[in-house]
């Protein structure tokens, strides 16, 4: 095996699919959630869940359409990146004055947001540790013909 080889399996794999994956996951926990929460706390806390959810996967799915379009090795264009993060302020703006009319309605409870905001965090640092644990545990396994778990010189 090569260094390159070695570290290479080490590192995450962070690319399209897995972004997909990560968004494809957050909405079954979300939607599983939003149920049991619904259920348990009430309209207000579930319409908080699922706004902070879909919130921060939005900010997400933004970030990742401003690196695909616009840094690229050939032409990267510094001026439409800077322009797509001050669009995405004003709509985070707008998002939060509706979320505060919500509040004042009493028809969204803003803890929940907060919490349903963590959820998309929380699902892509499992899916890390869950690929690093994988990664280690082929790391652990025997090589092919040795008997000695691959230890020795």
């Amino acid at each position: 095996m090569t260094p390159d080889s070695t570290t290479h399996s080490r590192r995450p794999v962070l690319d399209i699919d897995f972004l997909h994956r990560l968004y494809r996951t957050t909405g079954i926990v979300v939607f599983i959630g939003a149920l049991l929460i619904w259920e348990n706390q009430g309209s207000a806390a579930g319409l908080g869940w699922i706004a902070g959810a879909v919130l921060c996967l939005g900010l997400y799915y933004l970030l990742e359409l401003a690196v695909r379009r616009f840094i690229r090795a050939e032409e990267p264009n510094a001026r439409g990146f800077v322009a797509a993060s001050v669009g995405k302020l004003l709509v985070l703006l707008l998002v939060g004055v509706l979320l505060a009319w919500g509040a004042r309605q009493r028809l969204i409870n803003l803890i929940w947001v907060l919490v349903g905001f963590t959820v998309p965090h929380l699902v892509l640092l499992l899916k890390l540790a869950g690929q690093a644990v994988v990664a280690w545990s082929r790391a652990q396994e025997p090589a092919p013909g040795r008997k000695d778990g691959g230890a020795g010189p």
